[in-house]
C-alpha cells in the first residue's frame, strides 16, 4: 500500500507506519470505513488502543490532537502545491482528462472534528466540573487523513508498546528467574511455559479453544528465527502481551457493541 499512501506522507512518517502491524496496513482502512459515522475514536477501539486509566487517556488524547494539527499542515501544504501545480498547467493549455482523475484521487479522506477532536474530548472528560478547563484547553477543530490515521495509530500503538515495557518489566525478571532454575544462569528469554505463567499473572490467560488458538499464532509469529522449543527475549515478550491485551480489549468492544445494539441502543 506505499504507493497510493506516498503523497499523503512526509519525512519521517514511514517509520510510524512501518510500525504497524502487517495485517493493519491492508485492513486499517476499511475498519475506520466502518466507524466513520461514529468517529475515529471508535476505530481505535476497535483495534483494541483502550487507555484504561486517567493518565493514559491524557497522553493518547496528546498524541490525537498532535496528529490532528500534523495532519492539517501536511494537507495544506499538499494543496497549496496542487494550486501551483494547477495554475500552471492551465497557463500551458488544456488539462487532460486523466491528470484531473489522477488529481480527484489524491484527495484525502477526512475525519472531521468531531471524529477525533471535539468527540474524545466528550468521551475522556465527560460533563464533571473539575474537569471544564481541561476539556476547554484540549479543544480543537483539527481533523485527519486517512494517511494521517494511519500514522496516529502507529504513534499510539508506540506509545502503548513503551508504556507496557515498563510495566511488565519485573514481570519478565520474575520468568526470568523461573526459567534459570532448570537452564544457564543469566539467560535473557523466556519459553512457553514462562510466557503461559505471565498471561496467567496479568489476567489474560485463554478462556477458550479459540483464545488459545489465537495466542498460539500470536507466539509462531513472535518466534522469527524458528526456535525449537519456543523461546522469546524481553521485546518479542513484550509484543506478544501487548497484542494479547489488544485483541481482549477489541473483543471486548466488539461484544459491548453487539450488547448495545441488541438492546435497541445506538451509539452517540
Amino acid at each position: 500500500c506505499k504507493s497510493p499512501l506516498a503523497s499523503h506522507i512526509g519525512k519521517g512518517g514511514w517509520a510510524e507506519l512501518l510500525s504497524l502491524d502487517p495485517w493493519e496496513a491492508a485492513g486499517c482502512k476499511s475498519t475506520l470505513a466502518s466507524h466513520i459515522g461514529r468517529g475515529g475514536w471508535a476505530a481505535l477501539l476497535s483495534l483494541g488502543l483502550v487507555p484504561r486509566t486517567w493518565d493514559e487517556k491524557r497522553a493518547v488524547l496528546q498524541i490525537i490532537l498532535r496528529a490532528c494539527v500534523d495532519d492539517t499542515q501536511r494537507r495544506l501544504d499538499m494543496r497549496s502545491r496542487m494550486v501551483r501545480k494547477k495554475a500552471a498547467v492551465v497557463a500551458a493549455g488544456p488539462v487532460k482528462s486523466s491528470e484531473q482523475i489522477a488529481r480527484r484521487r489524491m484527495r484525502p479522506t477526512i475525519i472531521g472534528e468531531s471524529g477525533l477532536g471535539l468527540g474524545i474530548c466528550g468521551l475522556m472528560f465527560g460533563s464533571k466540573p473539575e474537569h471544564q478547563g481541561e476539556r476547554a484547553q484540549f479543544k480543537t477543530n483539527g481533523d485527519v487523513s486517512f494517511e494521517g490515521f494511519l500514522l496516529l495509530l502507529g504513534r499510539v500503538r508506540a506509545w502503548f508498546h513503551q508504556s507496557m515495557r515498563e510495566d511488565v518489566r519485573d514481570l519478565f525478571e520474575r520468568c526470568l528467574r523461573c526459567r534459570c532454575r532448570g537452564y544457564a544462569a543469566g539467560s535473557e528469554v523466556v519459553g512457553l511455559r514462562e510466557v503461559s505463567l505471565a498471561l496467567e499473572d496479568i489476567g489474560m490467560a485463554p478462556r477458550s479453544a479459540a483464545d488459545q488458538q489465537s495466542i498460539k499464532a500470536l507466539l509462531d509469529e513472535a518466534n522469527e528465527f524458528g526456535f525449537d522449543p519456543l523461546t522469546l527475549d524481553f521485546e518479542a515478550f513484550v509484543r506478544v502481551l501487548r497484542r494479547v491485551r489488544e485483541g481482549r480489549a477489541a473483543a471486548g468492544a466488539a461484544e459491548e457493541a453487539a450488547a448495545t445494539g441488541a438492546l435497541g441502543f445506538e451509539e452517540a
